[in-house]
């Protein structure tokens, strides 16, 4: 019989993303190192690992590159696209040879869209001039009006401007001849409506109506005529990449881009949000850029030559070692106690709303995310916390079903609000689980990272804590916790820790260490009994964040 793993317990300095993970942007990827160690720690070669919410492929590249047979499963297509085209082998030098042959077509039509005059050597390239390298990096809007360039030319002049006449003159051009250029060059780009959401209200307020109103006319002809000659490429294989590519590039290519100081930063926010000052990226450069993105991945990972994909389980049972499936983790097509692990990072309530986000993408798929059953927290969608933990629970009830006896369940789980972190413990806990003595560990994030937009937030929790998770033959004796002793008990948690604490980061993450262990037994009470609990416990750390001003004080000295 083989025995339970004792709980991860190692803190380990979060690395940045490797090459691979830089392909393709995906909300919230957790650090790639603490990932394959955990693998690593809960697993041996040729296990079967399961991760019900895959995202951006993390648990699943690590696995593959530690000899372990994985599946991952995600509602989101956008999120089943990315982690495909991770794992996908590429034959790089017929990469490289379809994309110079793709440039040769677009190079004229690229040409005339960013050409401009260089400042310093007052050249001024002819519309048709095929060996013309002078051209506009980017362009700054405000209120309608270009205010300042970046370009560079053939001479290795590069640097910023103010707009010339040209500049404005083709501006407007491309604005008056767009429907002309459309129908002439028979271009297709997305029509659909922008959903009302609770990440798209904002945008949907200040009149975008529809995704293809999020970019510049330029940048919608330059996607369009890429689009239409990636199409053209005959090698299936390279055409998918060509598209992926393609796809990377919309980080940067819609007015979602903007300045950060000297920073050109593509859309990095977890809602909609067009500046004041937005960044009009040129895309093919972008685009060559995201094709270098995927040859620089794939060989970081070239030694991933085991890869062996199917749709079968029995197939998994044999040779085969990647199952990717778009679906809910709800039904899965596994046997009974087969899986030897499960590694995930599910959703985090509201914090982030994948499925409106992903839309942006999956457009240009001609595609968007069926969000009914998506564990999220979404006013617009009329889902409540009652209903995100529902889903959550349909999920690790599931992954208890196909789960072995004496085999761990590992999940990372990031979020500021107590009462959040209560919905995802008792969906666990409803679902036969227990946290394992010793189950619960903080890990630090990425230190380059912290400075996001996101992770900015004022009170924002940096870093995941770390759970572990094992099969619980407990739950036919549900507790009857008394409530009164759990708030004096919560009481003096909060109030130790926010005598010693000099943030409220660092107040909640030593409150957390005390307080969810203690939900993860209380969970086994009645229903709605635990959110109570956890409310309560919320609305006494704010307490505390208000009547502590030296966290005030200390996040000034921070600023």
């Amino acid at each position: 019989m083989v025995m339970l793993k004792a709980p991860f317990s190692k803190n380990i300095e979060a690395k940045q993303h490797s090459p691979v993970y830089k392909m393709h942007r995906y909300f919230a990827r957790r650090p790639h190192n603490v990932f394959s160690e955990l693998i690593k720690h809960y697993t041996d070669e040729g296990d079967v690992i399961l991760d019900p919410f895959c995202g951006g492929g993390v648990t699943v590249i690590e696995g593959l590159l530690l000899n372990r047979k994985v599946i991952g499963v995600d509602i989101n297509p956008l999120a089943t696209f990315v982690t495909e085209m991770e794992i996908l082998p590429l034959n790089v030098d017929e990469f490289k040879r379809e994309f110079n042959l793709l440039e040769q077509r677009v190079r004229e039509k690229m040409n005339y869209l960013y050409r401009s005059i260089c400042p310093e050597c007052l050249i001024s390239p002819s519309l048709h001039n095929l060996d013309s390298k002078i051209f506009l990096d980017w362009v700054e809007w405000e209120n309608g009006d270009i205010i300042r360039c970046k370009y560079k030319c053939s001479q290795g002049h590069s640097g910023e401007k103010y707009p010339d006449n040209k500049d404005i003159i083709l501006a407007q051009e491309i604005e008056n001849n767009f429907e002309e250029i459309v129908a002439k060059e028979k271009l297709w780009f997305p029509q659909q409506q922008i959903p009302d959401g609770d990440k798209t209200k904002s945008i949907i307020r200040k009149g975008y109506d529809y995704f293809r109103q999020l970019f510049t006319k330029r940048n919608l002809i330059a996607l369009s005529v890429l689009k239409r000659e990636i199409s053209k490429v005959e090698n299936l294989e390279i055409r998918k990449f060509l598209l992926f590519a393609l796809s990377g590039t919309l980080k940067w290519a819609s007015k979602q881009s903007h300045l950060r100081g000297e920073v050109v930063e593509g859309w990095a926010m977890h809602a909609y949000w067009v500046y004041r000052r937005s960044l009009e990226i040129n895309v093919w450069q972008t685009f060559a850029k995201r094709c270098k993105a995927i040859i620089s991945g794939k060989e970081s990972i070239k030694f991933l030559n085991h890869y062996k994909a199917t749709t079968s389980f029995d197939d998994m049972l044999k040779d085969a070692n990647t199952m990717i499936l778009n679906q809910s983790s709800d039904d899965l097509p596994l046997s009974d106690k087969s899986v030897d692990a499960v590694i995930t990072d599910p959703p985090y309530g509201g914090n982030v709303n994948y499925g409106e986000l992903a839309d942006y993408w999956l457009v240009w798929l001609d595609d968007v995310m069926d969000k009914t059953k998506e564990a999220v927290i979404n006013a617009t969608q009329g889902k409540s916390q009652n209903d995100y933990e529902e889903i959550l629970f349909g999920v690790f009830k599931e992954c208890h079903r196909v789960l072995k006896d004496d085999s761990p369940m590992v999940a990372t789980f990031n979020s500021k609000d107590l009462v959040i972190i209560s919905s995802f413990i008792k969906a666990v806990v409803k679902a036969g689980f227990k946290l394992m003595d010793d189950g619960l560990l903080y890990q630090p994030p990425i230190k380059a990272y912290v400075t996001t937009v996101h992770a900015k937030e004022i009170g924002a929790f940096t870093g995941d804590f770390i759970f572990t998770f094992c099969k619980d033959n407990s739950l036919d004796n549900p507790i009857n916790p008394n409530i009164e002793n759990c708030e004096i008990l919560i009481n003096e948690i909060i109030e130790k820790n926010a005598m010693r604490a000099k943030t409220e980061v660092q107040m909640r993450r030593w409150v957390y260490e005390e307080v969810i262990p203690l939900f993860a037994e209380w969970a086994k009470g009645p229903d709605g009994w635990i959110a109570d609990i956890a409310k309560y416990a919320e609305s006494q750390l704010k307490k505390q964040k208000f009547e502590n001003l030296h966290f005030e004080l200390a996040r000034s000295i921070a600023r």
